[in-house]
């Protein structure tokens, strides 16, 4: 079974441009408040078709992405939301173009892959928000991404 939310973890965590802007910071939802310092990325899988039984080796999950500026309700906060979509889409529109290697790797003794990621067909483009909680800036997107074991 693929786990398509650690196999984009482990490649959004692994590019250069990602976490020279969060670090480590890049989670599947929710993002538990308090969690730690933004900016940050948090990512779900809102939908499929998922699998189709026809490719058992193969999931093409829909992905929505919020890009956390900052923990201000401030113009700095929301630039820095929209900086962090900018490298989110540069990374997202690098699978599009071309099949993506995720070699193998292990979360909790369990070891996974290699995969392939492909496709990327941006579902919807970078649209900010306000958290009313928290009053943090956001930058939200989908992104529909296939992703597939490399055996």
């Amino acid at each position: 079974m693929i786990n398509s939310l650690a196999v984009m973890r482990e490649h959004l965590g692994n590019q250069a441009t990602i976490t020279a802007l969060v670090g480590k910071r890049v989670m599947v939802t929710p993002l538990a408040e308090g969690a730690g310092t933004l900016p940050a990325i948090e990512f779900r899988r809102v939908g499929g078709p998922g699998r189709n039984p026809e490719i058992p080796d193969e999931v093409t999950p829909l992905f929505e992405f919020r890009c956390w500026g900052g923990d201000r309700r401030d113009t700095a906060s929301l630039d820095n939301a929209f900086a962090l979509d900018a490298a989110l889409n540069d990374v997202l529109i690098e699978i599009a173009q071309k099949r993506v290697s995720v070699p193998q790797f292990t979360i909790d003794s369990v070891v996974y892959g290699p995969f392939d990621l492909s496709l990327g067909e941006e579902l919807e483009a970078g649209t900010d928000f306000l958290d009313l909680d928290s009053e943090a800036h956001f930058v939200r997107s989908a992104w529909r991404v296939r992703v597939s074991t490399n055996s």
